[in-house]
């Protein structure tokens, strides 16, 4: 059964732990318990306030009521459980684990204002006008083919990370027009040309609409057009801000064959939401039951850093070089989401791209 659990966080070896054991030649902590109720996200299985989207926040989590959400925590207690098998069996070594770095990158919106269609863009300049007239200009430069569309960053984000020798994932919302939705129709020739173009060198995902989270056939559909598009199957994904509800929107990506999932993250606070900073199978609470899918937690998020955390973008800097050097003092995977706009050098996003680079650079030392 699934029911709240008595908790009680206390110190050991300078680091917080859970579940009191009373045997004290051992560990004074239960590690297994622990790891379990953390990786398994029991707590997201219980009643909790909900955000305005029902999602569960970080202010819910026991990791940050007790300030070690910016810690790799469960890999932290899986080599205090070492330690103490050491002093028994010190012939025992721990894996050949190495860090790794894996960039991703989502699509929400392909342009600022190319290829929109004409009753969006009508709409866009009537907005432009009552509410910011100076980007009128900006905005049909770009229509007209005198400025490049500032979300056109796909060039610039293959040849920067070509510099460091690595590959991002590519999510796609593709999914049907809405309030929370907004990217250009499947439809769209241009935009099903530069999902194939970038489908020919890299790994592409599906980011699932807003609506899909309660509308299972639309899941379906925005799998099977992305597949369509790019001609082969789609296996990973990651669910459009952060949606994430136990277990069943893991359920529905096991239905429509999803075998890698992104979406382990808080969208409002960067950090290991399941404590953790290595790839895990999802085990189904529920069912009691392991599953094929695979869960990649993310630590870091453009718009967590920027928006939610009003970091300047040396601020951000030093924040992400404090997470992957505690990613790498376990020999974590280190996993980031970067969107195309917000490396646009525009607006709230001027001086980020320095960001974005510093990133890559220090993940691919």
């Amino acid at each position: 059964g699934i029911k709240p659990q008595n908790i009680v966080v206390f110190d050991y070896e300078d680091q917080k732990v859970m579940f009191r054991t009373n045997n004290s030649s051992l560990l004074p902590f239960d590690p297994f318990a622990s790891i379990f109720y953390i990786v398994t996200r029991y707590e997201e299985y219980l009643p909790f306030d909900a955000d305005k989207h029902n999602r569960f926040t970080s202010c819910n989590s026991i990791l940050y009521k007790n300030n070690i959400l910016d810690k790799p925590i469960v890999n932290i207690w899986a080599l205090l459980l070492l330690k103490k098998i050491n002093e028994y069996y010190p012939e025992i070594e721990s894996s050949n684990r190495k860090f790794q770095f894996i960039s991703t990158v989502d699509i929400d919106n392909a342009y600022a204002y190319k290829h929109k269609g004409f009753i969006r863009t009508i709409a866009g300049l009537t907005k432009s006008f009552f509410c910011n007239f100076k980007e009128i200009k900006s905005r049909l430069s770009t229509i007209s083919g005198y400025k490049n569309d500032k979300y056109d960053t796909y060039l610039y984000i293959e040849n920067t990370h070509k510099k460091y020798n690595l590959k991002p994932i590519f999510f796609f919302l593709i999914g049907k027009y809405g309030k929370y939705d907004k990217n250009l129709s499947s439809n769209n020739n241009n935009f099903r040309n530069l999902i194939s173009k970038l489908s020919d060198n890299y790994n592409i995902g599906l980011h699932p609409s807003y609506f899909s989270n309660s509308n299972f056939n639309s899941l379906i559909k925005e799998k099977k057009d992305l597949s369509e598009i790019v001609n082969k199957e789609i296996t990973k994904s990651r669910m459009h801000f952060i949606k994430l509800k136990f277990p069943d929107t893991y359920k529905n990506l096991i239905q429509i064959n999803i075998r890698e999932d992104y979406t382990m993250g808080f969208p409002e606070i960067c950090g290991f939401r399941a404590g953790i900073c290595t790839p895990f199978k999802f085990y189904n609470l529920t069912d009691e039951i392991e599953t094929n899918l695979t869960v990649f937690p993310f630590q870091i998020m453009d718009i967590t850093l920027n928006k939610y955390m009003k970091l300047s973008p040396s601020g951000a800097i030093n924040y992400i070089e404090s997470i992957i050097n505690r990613i790498k003092e376990v020999n974590g995977t280190f996993i980031s989401i970067w969107h195309n706009e917000s490396l646009c050098e525009a607006g709230i996003w001027k001086n980020w791209r320095m960001v974005y680079e510093k990133m890559l650079e220090l993940a691919g030392k």
